[in-house]
């Protein structure tokens, strides 16, 4: 989460007036995927499969990399997925 967020700035959004943060999308059980992973994050930031933002593609690919390169696998348990802020 901290090289998603303070690293690359998907951080979330204001979406319909509410705020969206990929910790949100991320069920609380089960597996997750680098891909399922990438996609929420761009979600959270207001940049989905429709959007109009050309970097898209390329970050996913980014955060996909560092998913696996950072959890050690393209698979994990959700419960892996969490996000401790650093002082």
């Amino acid at each position: 989460m901290h090289f998603v967020c303070v690293g690359h700035g998907y951080c979330g959004s204001i979406i319909d007036g509410k705020s969206m943060h990929v910790t949100q999308l991320i069920p609380e059980n089960g597996y997750v995927s680098a891909r399922e992973f990438s996609e929420w994050v761009m979600l959270a930031d207001d940049c989905g499969p429709n959007s109009n933002c050309d970097f898209r593609d390329r970050h996913k690919k980014d955060i996909e990399e560092a998913f696996i390169k950072y959890m050690g696998s393209d698979v994990v348990p959700a419960k892996d997925l969490s996000w401790v802020a650093k002082d």
